[in-house]
């Protein structure tokens, strides 16, 4: 990787473009908004991009996000300006397994506890999806025993929302590590923090406008806030 002090100017940029994610306030009005229409509205007032009043359905959504992935993917590969972290990085979250690989080779803790951190939460959803309740209970004396044990407490409850609420408490789960990149002034892992900050963003912007699009209550989807 490149000596910490050339990322200055890259971890500048990146403090800048976190004031454009969209806050949580505005996730709970696009929620709030009546029908598709005003959802998307409101987003496009934030995001200023009018090409998200022309979503009709989950296709166009799709085409809307891949792009807007495709875009951070761009930015961040500008700011990192270094091809195996990169290689690693975009292997996150997909393809868990060549991720492990590039970043065994590249050797940088920050990557791997965030490998490890998306393996472990992926292994979570896949028992609570599967209700296999003694893996969920060997979640619940780890890191993850929070997420895990109200996560598992929402399905036996047999609540309608247990699947947005366990994608709240996992967001939760990884920005409240990823916040400690903010403190970094010279390196890669705020630009990392932001690419993740971003595929976050983009995660609950699927989840809000399907919602919108299959008309889910308003009750259902604020669990992600």
């Amino acid at each position: 990787m490149k000596n910490r002090a050339d990322y200055a100017y890259a971890v500048g940029r990146v403090r800048a473009l976190e004031t454009r994610l969209i806050s949580p306030e505005v996730f709970r009005n696009i929620i709030e908004a009546d029908a598709l229409t005003g959802a998307l509205n409101v987003l496009s007032e934030v995001a200023h991009e009018e090409e998200i009043k022309k979503i009709r359905n989950s296709q166009d959504l799709e085409l809307f996000l891949n792009e807007r992935a495709r875009r951070s993917r761009k930015i961040v590969a500008q700011l990192l300006d270094d091809e195996p972290l990169c290689s690693a990085l975009f292997s996150l979250p997909e393809n868990l397994d060549a991720a492990e690989v590039k970043i065994n080779k590249l050797k940088f803790e920050f990557l791997g506890n965030l490998l490890r951190h998306t393996a472990k939460l992926k292994e979570l959803s896949d028992s609570l999806r599967l209700n296999l309740k003694d893996r969920i209970a060997n979640f619940f004396p780890t890191d993850y025993g929070r997420v895990a044990r109200l996560s598992s407490e929402a399905n036996q409850k047999q609540r309608e929302d247990s699947c947005l609420f366990f994608e709240k408490l996992k967001v939760g789960f990884m920005a409240d590590f990823l916040a400690g990149a903010k403190y970094i002034t010279f390196g890669p892992e705020p630009i990392i923090s932001y690419y993740f900050a971003k595929l976050n963003e983009i995660r609950l912007l699927r989840w809000v406008i399907l919602g919108k699009i299959n008309q889910v209550p308003k009750d259902i989807l604020s669990a992600l806030t």
